[in-house]
């Protein structure tokens, strides 16, 4: 059967107010080394931060909200949730029927997808490609990203590498009618650092050394199933964990700098499972892609999940 899809509309959820490296690292007791180093040299800045009592499907909805005055007609036939946090909600809160419920979607077959945390947005586009695949009464796919950390402060820190703050965003995902065409997604893993957070502080140290490395090889596997080179690729939409990474990351590919779009890093820092959506709203709101335009995007999680996706623009612009 035909999976082939691609991107009909994007919402998207930033909050109003932010939180600085300064009180990040103040919740978490970090000192003042630690914040030379990811001001100066990472060049972070800031987080965007919900609200204090503000509840998940409350960010949730304000990206569908987003996506709904995007796009003329919205329908979804399955939804599909990527996060990176494993408990948001209490048991049995049933997150995603309070969310699909307002919409008028309760009804629609709905699947939460976490296992690679920062990277699962890219396992989600996995799952969608295999929906759109397999079964062809199937025309949209909601694929909701959102993750918040006003309940748990060192959830917004990850020592010597970055800050995080709060977001969501809504992409629409349609068999026909797309503007941006979905090309492949793949997932690689160095299974050295499955334990994260919980990893040695050798390891930890290992996992920084080879960060770039494995982020590069992810890359050049969805680009071989493709069979493309990385001069072939316009734009690279990163995670943006900090300007350090991918200033090395062109230095190393021979890539132009200009082609990697970090502008948001120091506005936004690295925001889960969202970084690469948000930078494609925002370069959709500023008329960027021509037809024909390739791009990748790259995602991070902990754990050592690099997932990497393209996509080619068939025509400009997109809800």
């Amino acid at each position: 059967m035909n999976g082939t899809f691609g991107i009909k509309g994007i919402g998207t959820y930033i909050p109003a107010t932010f939180q600085t490296v300064e009180e990040v690292l103040a919740g978490v007791g970090a000192g003042v080394g630690e914040r030379r180093l990811l001001e100066r040299i990472h060049q972070l800045r800031q987080i965007p931060m919900v609200k204090s009592g503000q509840r998940l499907e409350e960010t949730i909805t304000y990206a569908l909200e987003d996506l709904k005055t995007k796009v003329e007609s919205c329908s979804i036939d399955v939804a599909l949730y990527a996060h990176s946090q494993f408990t948001h909600v209490p048991f049995r809160y049933d997150l995603l029927y309070k969310v699909l419920e307002v919409q008028g979607w309760e009804h629609v077959p709905c699947y939460g997808v976490d296992q690679l945390n920062c990277a699962s947005f890219f396992a989600a586009l996995q799952l969608a490609h295999s929906i759109f695949a397999r079964d062809e009464l199937v025309e949209n796919v909601l694929l909701i990203s959102a993750d918040q950390s006003n309940f748990l402060s060192y959830g917004r820190y990850i020592s010597r590498a970055t800050i995080m703050g709060d977001s969501a965003t809504a992409l629409l995902l349609t068999r026909t009618g797309f503007r941006h065409r979905y090309l492949f997604t793949s997932v690689h893993s160095d299974p050295r650092f499955h334990r994260g957070f919980y990893d040695s502080e050798e390891n930890r140290k290992a996992f920084n050394h080879d960060y770039l490395s494995n982020i590069m090889e992810g890359m050049e596997h969805t680009l071989r199933e493709v069979g493309m080179g990385l001069e072939e690729v316009d734009f690279i939409l990163p995670h943006n964990v900090n300007h350090t990474t991918w200033r090395r990351f062109s230095e190393r590919s021979g890539m132009k700098a200009d082609k990697v779009m970090t502008a948001w890093i120091s506005q936004l820092g690295h925001t889960y499972t969202t970084d690469a959506q948000l930078i494609l709203a925002q370069l959709l709101a500023k008329s960027v892609f021509q037809a024909g335009n390739r791009y990748m995007m790259v995602g991070v999680g902990l754990g050592c999940f690099v997932g990497t996706a393209i996509f080619e623009v068939i025509e400009e612009g997109v809800g």
